[in-house]
């Protein structure tokens, strides 16, 4: 088995604002 790279889900940036 070829050796593949962990996909991880489409990286989502934080959106939400910092919650305080």
């Amino acid at each position: 088995m070829r050796h593949v790279r962990p996909v991880r889900r489409r990286q989502v940036p934080c959106l939400h604002p910092p919650t305080s």
